[in-house]
């Protein structure tokens, strides 16, 4: 996978965006190209925009192309020492 493969929608700043064109998530489906179901996945972290939706996104809000979209978050397992390992 390369890099835009691995990057997720700014939830936050996109319905900071919309609030101020007084836009709802189904407009902004609609602009995109998709439906609104899929919006509703992307929304929710469910599954990841697909490149044409990323720079359909873009196209929407250019001045904030480079905030947009944020690194999805890795899954980090922890590892607890063991007592032998402490000792």
């Amino acid at each position: 996978m390369d890099e835009i493969d691995e990057m997720t929608m700014n939830v936050g700043l996109v319905r900071d965006l919309l609030e101020k064109r007084s836009w709802s998530w189904a407009t902004l489906a609609r602009e995109v190209g998709i439906n609104k179901s899929t919006m509703n996945r992307v929304v929710r972290g469910e599954t990841l925009p697909g490149r044409k939706f990323i720079f359909a996104l873009i196209d929407v809000f250019p001045q904030h192309a480079a905030k947009l979209f944020v690194p999805v978050p890795r899954k980090v397992r922890t590892i607890e020492p063991t007592e032998e390992s402490a000792a």
